[in-house]
This record gives C-alpha cells, sequence and structure tokens, in this order.
C-alpha cells in the first residue's frame, strides 16, 4: 500500500500538461492521497475557474484515492464550498492518522509558519501581489533551481519548535506551505516542498517507510 502527501502545486486554470502528467503518475501509482494544502491558488483564481479548467480531469483520479483535502492559505476553507468534494473524500483542516505504524500529523503549516499573511492587505490587490510572487519565485527557481527556498529554513525550524506542546512524541509533523522540502527524522519532521516549474517534491509512505521524493517534469 503507498500513500502519497502532496502539497503546493499552486494550480489555477493556466493548464501545463507536463505538469498534470507528473500528477497523473504519481496520483496513479498511490493507494491513497492526502493534499496538504494550497492545491489551487485562491489569491489568483477563483473556485469555480479552477473547478471548470482543464485540471479537472484530475478529479477522477483522486476520487478513486480515497483523496484527504487538508486546504492552505492559498486554498483556504473560506474560498471553497461542497464541489471541493468533486476530487476529495474528506476535507479536514488538520489530519492525525496511522499508516503502517507511522503516527502523522498532517497540516498545511500556515498557522505554524504565519508566513505570507494576508490579513491587512487590501482584496483588490491580493491577485496582483500573488501573480508577483508567483513570477518572482519562477525567475529565482530558474536561477537557482530549488536552492533559492533554503531562505526558508528559519521557517521550517520555527516549526520544529512548535512541535513541542503540539505534536505527540510519536509523531511526526508533515508539512507544506514554505516550498523547502525537508527530511528530518530525527526531528520527527517533514515538509514535502512543492510541485512547481518543473520541480516536483512529495511525500511517500510505503510499508511503515516513510520517504521525501525529490523528482522533476
Amino acid at each position: 500500500m503507498e500513500t502519497i502527501i502532496i502539497s503546493d502545486t499552486h494550480i489555477t486554470p493556466r493548464f501545463e500538461s507536463k505538469k498534470f502528467d507528473f500528477l497523473v503518475d504519481i496520483i496513479t501509482q498511490a493507494d491513497t492521497v492526502i493534499i496538504n494544502g494550497d492545491f489551487w491558488d485562491g489569491y489568483i483564481c477563483t473556485l469555480d475557474d479552477f473547478i471548470n479548467s482543464p485540471w479537472k480531469a484530475l478529479f477522477p483520479i483522486l476520487k478513486q484515492k480515497n483523496t484527504i483535502y487538508i486546504p492552505g492559505n492559498h486554498d483556504a476553507q473560506g474560498l471553497e464550498d461542497n464541489r471541493v468534494m468533486r476530487f476529495c473524500d474528506e476535507v479536514v483542516a488538520t489530519k492525525k492518522l496511522e499508516i503502517d505504524g507511522i503516527n502523522l500529523h498532517i497540516e498545511h503549516g500556515h498557522n505554524i509558519y504565519h508566513l505570507n499573511d494576508t490579513t491587512n492587505i487590501p482584496d483588490f490587490l491580493i491577485p496582483m501581489i500573488a501573480q508577483g510572487v508567483h513570477f518572482f519565485h519562477y525567475w529565482m527557481h530558474t536561477l537557482t533551481h530549488d536552492i533559492y527556498f533554503n531562505v526558508y529554513q528559519r521557517m521550517n525550524n520555527s516549526a520544529k519548535s512548535w512541535m513541542d506542546g503540539n505534536v505527540e512524541n510519536e509523531e511526526l509533523l508533515c508539512t507544506g506551505h514554505t516550498h523547502l522540502k525537508e527530511a528530518d527524522p530525527e526531528h520527527n519532521f517533514y515538509n514535502s516542498g512543492y510541485i512547481q516549474f518543473g520541480h516536483g517534491s512529495y511525500i511517500e509512505i510505503v510499508d511503515g517507510s516513510i520517504k521525501l521524493i525529490t523528482s522533476s517534469y
């Protein structure tokens, strides 16, 4: 049995065939899929835009995989409605579960890291800022690959500190949000990274073993 945890795909109505094929490949091979936030980008498009885009071809595949959906900050629960059930079987803010003897505490991370808070930004500016950030990340990734996201190491470290008192001792914390992929079994911490710009990282759990997989498309 294989479970995968993906996050930070930031899908918009703009279709990307290579990214679509990559997602189909990793979803198809899994028995269970957990989407750990920022599946679609509500800062740039509406749920209606997303579910009526060519990406909807992913939905029946995800429905076959007992998909658990944990919204992030870009696809927050306030931006969605019951149409998200077209691609998942369960929607939760945080998920605790045991898989093959591994106890997991899974949440996107925006309530841990408090990164990219838009509370004080006027609504009409958010799409423009989000597009600007997207293009900035694209060019930084193009120039440095994923080395750029190392600037968020302190944020990952803060999540490890947050675990004390918030996560049970035997649990592994799995997050996304910072886009900085990391496997730190010594501290029971995993960050799945992101799937964008030709880079694809995700968490894979098979036969009681958890791994961070890094690939490209």
